[in-house]
């Protein structure tokens, strides 16, 4: 009976976690870009967040505030005719615990434009290129 009980739990456990596994987008394209972004904010990693934004925005980790972010959801990827430019559409979640009135939680759009990274001469990598969502306090030019 114990035995039966361990593997009805393994096997909700691994339903669990194929359910709530994280896509893998390609290298290289605007969706893993996007996706190293806030992967760097939920694992608190700040620099390999700004690593994503290109550095004309003159971002910085000073007045970043401390995020919750427990999800997000891409919703929607466009881009120029050229291909040079990309826009992705997420849906964030925010998850800052339990109140005595329940789950404190905001879900919130975000848009992030993207441009092909001239800087390292190959076009096939991506940066950000307008402050998103934490960062609304950059200085372009730096």
């Amino acid at each position: 009976m114990a035995l039966l009980a361990v593997v009805v739990a393994l096997g909700v456990i691994a339903v669990l976690s194929e359910r709530n596994g994280v896509d893998e987008y390609e290298a290289g394209t605007p969706e893993a870009t996007v996706q190293a972004y806030f992967q760097a904010l939920i694992d608190d990693r700040p620099d390999d967040a700004l690593a994503q934004l290109d550095s004309e925005l003159g971002c910085d980790n000073r007045f970043r505030p401390t995020v919750h972010v427990s999800r997000v959801v891409l919703d929607d990827v466009t881009y120029s005719a050229d291909n040079t430019e990309a826009t992705v559409r997420v849906q964030v979640t925010e998850d800052w615990g339990d109140s005595i009135f329940g789950p404190d939680k905001a879900t919130f759009t975000e848009t992030i434009r993207l441009a092909t990274d001239t800087d390292d001469g190959s076009g096939d990598s991506w940066v950000i290129v307008q402050p998103p969502w934490p960062y609304f306090a950059c200085r372009p030019g730096g």
